[in-house]
This record gives structure tokens, sequence and C-alpha cells, in this order.
């Protein structure tokens, strides 16, 4: 009776070492993937402004004015 009480102790530590590390391992896979989602913005704002940019050049006059605010980035 006593090693089937030992053995239920370090099977219940085991497990929340476990689901301890599952956690761990969720949170930094979202934390990676936030950081991933807004550098993924700041980029697709740069290449407006780039595009923007090659227009004013191709064509010598202004392009039309683009609200950038009102997409959401």
């Amino acid at each position: 009776m006593r090693w089937l009480v030992i053995g239920l102790l370090v099977s219940v530590v085991a497990l929340l070492l476990v689901a301890g590390g599952v956690a761990r391992h969720v949170w930094r896979q979202r934390r990676i993937v936030s950081e991933d989602s807004a550098n993924l913005d700041l980029q697709k704002a740069q290449n407006l402004e780039l595009d923007n940019a090659l227009e004013i050049h191709e064509t010598g006059e202004l392009p039309e004015h683009k609200d950038l605010s009102s997409k959401g980035l």
C-alpha cells in the first residue's frame, strides 16, 4: 500500500511538471506569433510608403491622398 501512495505522488508531481511545461510552451509560442504579426503590420505600412514614393517618382505627380489610418495599419 505504501508503494502505491509513493507511486501516486510521483505521478502527480510528474503530471504537474508536464502541465507547466506545456503551459510555458504555449505562452512562448503565442508571444512569438504576436511579435511576428506586429512585424508584418509594420512591413505592410513600410511597403505602402515605398509604393507611394515610387508612384511619385515614376509619374512625377503626387498620387491621391491615401489615408492609412482607416485601413487598420
